[in-house]
């Protein structure tokens, strides 16, 4: 339902019983997996409203191939506002949450692993894998440095520049990218996250440059996302 009226995270502090920041045990930030539901659903804007979907039950993997369901979703698969439509229209951005269904996997024959090599999947080849195993052409990371402060950040990609093979590998990285002015109030938030959760933070185009740059990589190109949440980075070993 659309919410023009009410602040969203009023609602969704009511839902997971917020008491005070005080109190740490039940804190905005103690239960990390609403938090960021509520953080998807909430800066859903369309038509100037907030869009703030309570559709139903969600999965929630709360453990290794087990499940629960949770009191609030964050609007995938929604039927009855907006989101859907707008979903719909970006599918290539957006997974749907029936696909983690207990319904959905056994639908694939998905079996509980009992090692990390193990191919859970018909049809697909998850088979394990070191993601610093040498000549892969091409390395993808998806969310991840924006998880790190710069040190760390230069310490995963150095391992993988150590991995990869000039003039023939490429580095895809996908993550936000904060324009210089007009940043989007998810890109804000997001970095906001970043700040006080991580001590880490989202990047500017300059930024991402300087950290490539001083693990030994070279950008070749910044590919933009239609959505402008996101970019795709490709780069290289310098």
């Amino acid at each position: 339902m659309l919410h023009n009226k009410k602040c969203p995270y009023e609602a969704f502090l009511e839902l997971i019983s917020y008491n005070s920041e005080e109190e740490y045990s039940n804190g905005a930030f103690s239960q990390p997996y609403y938090h960021y539901s509520c953080h998807l659903a909430v800066n859903l804007e369309f038509d100037g409203f907030e869009v703030c979907a309570w559709v139903g039950d969600v999965v929630e993997e709360t453990g290794q191939d087990t499940f629960k369901s949770t009191p609030f979703s964050y609007a995938i698969g929604d039927e009855s506002t907006k989101v859907r439509a707008s979903l719909e229209a970006a599918t290539y951005q957006y997974s749907s949450a029936d696909q983690s269904l207990p319904r959905y996997l056994a639908k694939i024959n998905y079996q509980e692993p009992t090692a990390a090599e193990d191919n859970n999947y018909t049809g697909s080849d998850p088979d394990g894998l070191n993601f610093f195993g040498r000549l892969s052409r091409s390395y993808f990371m998806h969310a991840v440095l924006h998880d790190w402060p710069n040190a760390e950040a230069i310490q995963i990609l150095t391992h993988t520049k150590n991995a990869m093979t000039k003039d023939y590998s490429k580095l895809f990285i996908y993550d936000i990218v904060v324009p210089p002015t007009g940043a989007s109030i998810s890109q804000t938030t997001m970095d906001v996250q970043m700040i006080s959760l991580l001590s880490a933070s989202e990047r500017t185009k300059s930024q991402w440059e300087e950290l490539l740059s001083s693990a030994g990589f070279k950008i070749v190109k910044f590919w933009p996302d239609p959505q402008e949440y996101e970019m795709l980075i490709e780069a290289e070993v310098a």
